[in-house]
């Protein structure tokens, strides 16, 4: 579970600056809550979470950098799969994707891309998620060293 949110009250101290913590929202891969288990929200079912130190939110800023119209290739994170198994979604949006019908019954590696021309060339973007893999182990993935 990862913090996203914090709810102050003012203390009981008497101090003017002294606050308590009230309320804590967390995230996990499917709901928001805080700490009595209330559920705040129910997320998709392309919902993501933080890795415990960074909220999804936080992370997923870099998909500001994108323009509107995106690539979006999404591989099994498993040995061995088929074309099949590869959803490609061509000239979409975020909000297409997150619209579609796909269901979420294994882990993927998804790749945002796109490309546009500049000036004097072509300027190219990418975002890499990759499901249950802890930012900071990112580094060690096989699937992010092969393009290193």
């Amino acid at each position: 579970k990862t913090p996203v949110t914090f709810q102050f009250v003012k203390s009981s101290s008497g101090y003017d600056h002294d606050f308590d913590t009230s309320d804590t929202a967390y995230e996990e891969r499917d709901r928001v809550y805080n700490d009595a288990g209330t559920m705040s929200e129910t997320l998709s079912s392309h919902a993501r979470s933080g890795d415990g130190t960074v909220s999804y939110y936080s992370l997923s800023w870099c998909h500001t950098w994108l323009k509107d119209k995106i690539n979006i290739t999404r591989v099994p994170q498993k040995a061995f799969y088929t074309a099949k198994d590869v959803v490609k979604l061509r000239d979409s949006t975020i909000q297409e994707y997150l619209e579609s019908d796909f269901k979420e019954t294994e882990l993927f590696n998804t790749f945002f891309e796109e490309r546009h021309r500049i000036p004097g060339g072509v300027r190219s973007t990418a975002v890499w998620e990759l499901d249950n893999v802890d930012h900071r182990e990112v580094i060690k993935e096989p699937v992010f060293l092969e393009q290193m």
